[in-house]
């Protein structure tokens, strides 16, 4: 029976527990995306608080597209060197890391002036303020083949900078709304060609251009919406074609998460939110799972693990209020984190309330 403390392994990484550090917009790098010494520091805390991997997000892999503000950067070789100082400190703290890289498309919550070409699956227009605070429409229009492959080919040299900036793991970030993730919604994907015929083939195409760029040993892992309204159970099939689709293929980790819930509709009553689908996905694939979503608390963790017989616990918000809580656990199970679910953290700079400047 599998428990929360056991060392296990993802590819060729050894996890001395079974919590993961969920990829989190911390929101404290540069607008080029430098790495900078409050953002640095708060990975430290992370580093240093015995969790099984840490999961660094979200990056960009092109220069001029983002989703938000402040978002680590991965589109240059020049962020190589300062990254390798980075991953030297979670080897140094014996703790894993990997990141994420991540595109918005149409979901953009970036605060400023839209200055490149967005991406979407199939036309459309989206609404937004400019720098002057005026309402603008633009035009979206749908991708062609070449824009498809210059994506990929951003997500491919991003995963290649991961690699050699010594990273353990790469995170393709295919929930929460973002660009991956949008290629799988049918009200978003309507195109005629083999992308709307076969709405899983643009995720699996980047899938195996990283695989094929990284090598067979490299662990890539991938973080995939289980609904896209709350309670709304109708898209489950169609993710788990995806899921055995790439788990055929070789993915290394699937981590179980969600659009409306894990950003919008936290409540301290609700826990582990995703766990029907996890459970699901878990009897139909043999590659790791991992459970992110309103975990909280140990003993409805460690019960959770066991029901659905997932193999990694995401933590996020938890983390964000305290960055020890694993460390904490380990020592006394019946430990209760202080976060409260307020979300204060997601909506005012990945900052606790409880820390919060009075």
């Amino acid at each position: 029976m599998k428990n929360l403390l056991d060392e296990t392994t993802i590819g060729n990484i050894k996890l001395k527990n079974r919590f993961i550090r969920s990829g989190t917009w911390m929101r404290k790098a540069t607008e080029d995306g430098d790495l900078t010494e409050e953002l640095i520091a708060g990975y430290k805390h992370l580093a240093e608080g015995k969790l099984g991997l840490v999961i660094a997000g979200y990056a960009r892999v092109n220069q001029f597209e983002r989703a938000n503000n402040q978002m680590i950067g991965m589109y240059d070789d020049k962020f190589i060197a300062p990254m390798q100082e980075f991953t030297k400190m979670f080897r140094d703290n014996d703790t894993p890391i990997g990141i994420q890289l991540a595109m918005g498309g149409t979901q953009i919550h970036f605060q400023g002036d839209v200055t490149w070409e967005v991406m979407s699956p199939t036309a459309t227009t989206i609404t937004r303020k400019d720098s002057a605070g005026n309402d603008i429409t633009i035009a979206v229009p749908e991708m062609s083949k070449t824009d498809i492959d210059n994506v990929i080919q951003d997500f491919v040299a991003a995963a290649r900078r991961v690699k050699d900036s010594e990273f353990d793991l790469v995170q393709l970030h295919a929930g929460h709304g973002y660009f991956l993730s949008q290629w799988m919604n049918p009200e978003i994907n309507t195109r005629n060609d083999e992308y709307g015929t076969d709405r899983t083939k643009f995720v699996v195409d980047l899938y195996m251009a990283v695989r094929a760029e990284v090598g067979p040993d490299f662990p890539i892992a991938i973080k995939l919406n289980s609904e896209e309204k709350i309670g709304d159970t109708s898209n489950h099939e169609a993710m788990l074609a995806l899921c055995i689709k790439l788990d055929e293929l070789g993915i290394d980790m699937l981590e179980v998460s969600g659009f409306a819930p894990s950003r919008t509709k936290v409540t301290l009553e609700n826990e582990s939110y995703f766990a029907e689908f996890a459970t699901k996905l878990k009897a139909q694939v043999k590659c790791p799972v991992m459970l992110t979503g309103g975990n909280k608390t140990y003993n409805n963790i460690d019960k959770v693990l066991k029901e659905t017989n997932v193999d990694y616990i995401g933590l996020s918000r938890t983390l964000v209020s305290e960055p020890d809580l694993v460390e904490k656990w380990i020592t006394d199970p019946a430990y209760k984190s202080r976060c409260v679910s307020c979300n204060h953290c997601h909506r005012k700079t990945y900052l606790c309330v409880f820390d919060a400047p009075k």
